[in-house]
């Protein structure tokens, strides 16, 4: 463990960034009950570096937080702001994002994210009638 941690004092600035969210969103994900103050602690450490680290990173994080119903919402939110690939299993998986947030994301990012959200094995009636609507 300590090797990895000293790992990081030599990496490149690239590669300590995505190195952080890695092991960040990894750990976070191990826990079988976070705190919420857990949560808030990741929101505050990967937020604010998650736009320098690469799509590869940002799709890792995405697919751990995918199946976690604790997973925090705003870093969600913000990795579903990403291209529908990379983005797609938290899309398809999340229990986190309610139809409020789905409703959001397919009025910003249009008929890609609507075709990924319509695979939910989880949907209301209110959001299947939407998806239903848009006709695609």
């Amino acid at each position: 463990m300590n090797q990895t941690f000293r790992a990081l004092e030599t990496a490149s600035s690239q590669h300590r960034k995505d190195d952080i969210v890695v092991a960040a969103v990894s750990a976070f994900a191990a826990r079988t009950r976070p705190a919420r103050v857990e949560a808030d602690q990741l929101e505050d450490l990967i937020l604010p570096i998650l736009p320098e680290t690469s799509e590869t990173t940002r799709r890792f994080a995405a697919a751990c937080l995918s199946d976690l119903p604790h997973a925090p919402h705003r870093l969600v939110m913000r990795l579903c702001q990403e291209k529908a690939d990379i983005c797609a299993t938290l899309l398809l998986r999340s229990p986190v994002l309610q139809d409020s947030d789905l409703v959001t994301l397919i009025a910003q990012n249009g008929v890609t994210f609507a075709r990924v959200i319509a695979r939910r094995t989880a949907m209301t009636k209110n959001l299947r009638g939407l998806l239903l609507a848009l006709g695609d």
